[in-house]
């Protein structure tokens, strides 16, 4: 202990995943005479002392409900940032491999979840996305859902006015973007755009960053209205919810802006709704789902990125031209004809020869059919084909040599078209 000069402890603190959780923490900290100042950014606490009280900071944080102990408090801000961020990425190749197994063995992409809009694939994947960020909603807004949910009626009607807030608001974007119609460079722009929004969230969530502090707008409960309260809580500034909005606003589509937000505020709410129950059982594993959520949000962000590039014609992946690697079209009449089916997950990469014209024909399984999936667009081609079950028939002529792509209409599933001479 130096008893000439302050101490200052650089405390890495498990299970924080938004700014009340840090408030929370340094109002309670800094109740502590001995403890001069305290500053939490991401997931570390940087705490000035005046003597060594090691033991009340870690007990005082854990009886906030976080955890900490004496291996995770250290001098030097770096040591406990960069492990930080190894664990982050521990966990992302992690995930990342098992995706790779998935794709390997099911055919199927566990990141491939951006919303859709038609089917029951569709609903779980945009559901499934907001259970992802339903921890950091519990966070910014568990404390104003405990004072609505006075009984379990309160709970549920809470909860239907904070949907119906999302919702109001994805038709209201959703027009916008349908007034205002987003060029490829502009949505590609705001592709990348909303996934660093979705980057910055999911080290946020692991405690590597923090968001700046917004002021936050206090009103009094008098009225015991919870579909008020709800509804009002819609409007409190949220990193997720925004990013959602933005997703909702390039859809161009009053509907489909509708459908996104409903469908992600519902997958909100079964940890919201029971919150109170399971809130013993959640305190216990918060770190570990934590973490996971994170990760996972870190790694979606990174596939949006790729595509926002892909969107503005930028591509990471080097294309060969190697005819045995494409599904090759046949010459009747002087016209190309080729045939695919339609799968969940892609199209299927096709050659064609240049100045002769094409008859794509695509079969349709609507088993197979998904909100994703069934548009399909080329702008080197100039072809944008809403599909249904049965063939689908797209004509073009390929007039330049090379390497192209075409893609679903959120540019997630893409797939090559080979021009050759």
């Amino acid at each position: 202990m130096l008893k000439d000069k302050n101490l200052i402890y650089y405390v890495k603190i498990n299970g924080i995943y938004c700014n009340h959780c840090r408030e929370t923490i340094k109002k309670k900290l800094l109740k502590n005479d001995n403890i001069l100042d305290c500053n939490i950014n991401g997931n570390i606490a940087k705490i000035n002392v005046n003597k060594d009280i090691k033991n009340e900071i870690i007990s005082t944080i854990n009886n906030c409900g976080y955890e900490t102990n004496e291996k995770l408090i250290s001098k030097n801000f770096n040591k406990r940032n960069l492990y930080n961020i190894i664990i982050l990425f521990s966990i992302v190749i992690i995930l990342y491999l098992i995706n790779l197994l998935f794709e390997k063995i099911f055919h199927f992409n566990l990141f491939n979840i951006i919303p859709t809009i038609d089917n029951s694939v569709s609903f779980l994947s945009i559901f499934f996305i907001g259970i992802l960020t339903s921890l950091h909603c519990v966070g910014m807004c568990g404390a104003i859902n405990l004072v609505a949910s006075t009984s379990k009626k309160n709970a549920i009607i809470y909860n239907i006015g904070r949907i119906s807030c999302y919702t109001l608001v994805g038709f209201i974007v959703g027009l916008i973007g349908n007034v205002f119609s987003f060029n490829q460079t502009i949505l590609g722009i705001f592709t990348i755009f909303i996934a660093f929004l979705m980057f910055l969230m999911g080290l946020s969530m692991f405690g590597i960053f923090s968001f700046p502090k917004l002021k936050q707008v206090n009103f009094v409960y008098k009225k015991k209205n919870a579909f008020i309260l709800g509804f009002l809580n819609g409007f409190i500034p949220c990193g997720p919810l925004s990013a959602m909005q933005l997703y909702a606003m390039s859809t161009s589509n009053p509907f489909k802006g509708t459908l996104s937000l409903f469908l992600f505020g519902l997958g909100t709410m079964p940890l919201m709704l029971g919150f109170g129950l399971i809130k013993n059982v959640f305190e216990k594993h918060k770190n570990l789902i934590q973490k996971l959520m994170s990760s996972f949000i870190v790694i979606l962000s990174m596939f949006m990125i790729i595509r926002g590039f892909s969107i503005l014609g930028i591509n990471f992946t080097n294309y060969n031209n190697s005819l045995k690697d494409y599904k090759v079209a046949t010459i009747e009449d002087n016209e190309q004809i080729i045939e695919i089916d339609l799968t969940y997950s892609h199209y299927e990469d096709i050659a064609i020869k240049k100045d002769i014209p094409v008859k794509f024909i695509i079969n349709v399984d609507k088993n197979y059919l998904t909100g994703c999936n069934n548009e399909i667009i080329s702008n080197d081609f100039n072809f944008d084909k809403k599909l249904k079950e049965g063939k689908n028939v797209i004509n073009f002529t390929p007039t330049k040599e090379g390497i192209f792509t075409y893609t679903c209409w959120m540019n997630m599933i893409k797939n090559k078209i080979y021009v050759y001479n």
